[in-house]
């Protein structure tokens, strides 16, 4: 039988022991887009790719770009992934207070898609501000990167200003401008063969992508850079919104989808943020093959 001293020490001993702290990962909550959009494909590839046991990603999946902003001067996200238009108009409207986010990290282009129905005859994003033309547009809805970037347009080229717009976007958007009716367009921002817009070509020829060929767009800067970029989305990508066998590639503006991290965040957890950087490298190739041009 042992002493009643020994069960106390041994009682004690284990206490002590329970008290200990444990080594735990860090979390970084990752705000991306909805679960079925290439953000958040993004961030699961990038999660694939942390290795040891410092860190560990939380994805949440929120309305785009803006609402992504939002949530990180909330600390609600120490990460997102967002455009960099969208960042830039934000720090824009938001000079009293502005975000302070560590470097980017570019991930891919995406592609500005801008999509009418065959019988509104617009040909080009300039017919949006023909004096003849009253089509309303579509431009995703409000925390989106697609609202973000038409709002960055407006601001090049006011011109713009004068077009009818409507906060929809989604499935709702698509539903409208196929139904006869004010809504002519719609304007969305994604990677090429997305869900959603691979789900816009499907939804016959009645729908065509039009160019984004203003050259008083491809004006903004950054840093010295260029925002946007023209680029073709190649021939055959979407076949039905590409008139089939007559497809040929359509100029559009691509921008850059780029992956911030909260300064604060990145400068309490400077090994976990090393641990950050380098599975973003090392997705990268995967995410780009996921979306780009073939």
């Amino acid at each position: 039988m042992l002493p009643k001293s020994f069960g106390w020490c041994l009682t004690l001993c284990v206490l002590a022991c329970s008290s200990i702290p444990s080594a735990h990962a860090e979390n970084l909550s990752l705000c991306t887009a909805r679960a079925d959009g290439n953000y958040y494909a993004a961030g699961e590839e990038i999660r694939r790719h942390i290795t040891g046991d410092k860190l560990q990603i939380a994805l949440i999946e929120t309305a785009g770009s803006v609402d992504n902003l939002n949530r990180l001067a909330r600390g609600e996200c120490d990460a997102a992934i967002v455009q960099l238009d969208a960042y830039l108009e934000y720090q824009e409207a938001n000079r009293r207070k502005r975000l302070e986010l560590a470097r980017p990290s570019y991930l891919y282009d995406e592609f500005v898609h801008l999509v009418c129905r065959r019988d509104t005859g617009i040909e080009s994003i300039e017919d949006l501000a023909g004096d003849s033309t009253a089509a309303k547009l579509l431009i995703g809805e409000a925390a989106s990167g697609s609202a973000a970037t038409w709002k960055y347009f407006t601001r090049l080229k006011p011109r713009y200003q004068s077009v009818p717009t409507q906060a929809l976007g989604g499935m709702a958007a698509l539903a409208e401008i196929q139904a006869p009716g004010e809504a002519a367009c719609m304007i969305f921002v994604s990677g090429l063969r997305s869900k959603f817009s691979s789900a816009v070509d499907a939804a016959g020829s009645t729908l065509q992508l039009v160019p984004v060929d203003d050259l008083d767009l491809d004006e903004a800067r950054f840093a010295g850079e260029r925002i946007y970029r023209f680029r073709p989305i190649p021939a055959g990508t979407y076949p039905a919104l590409q008139n089939g066998a007559k497809a040929q590639a359509i100029e559009t503006l691509s921008v850059g989808a780029t992956l911030f991290v909260a300064q604060r965040w990145a400068a309490e957890h400077y090994d976990e943020n090393i641990d950050l950087g380098e599975a973003i490298l090392k997705a990268k190739p995967a995410i780009v093959e996921r979306v780009a041009p073939k």
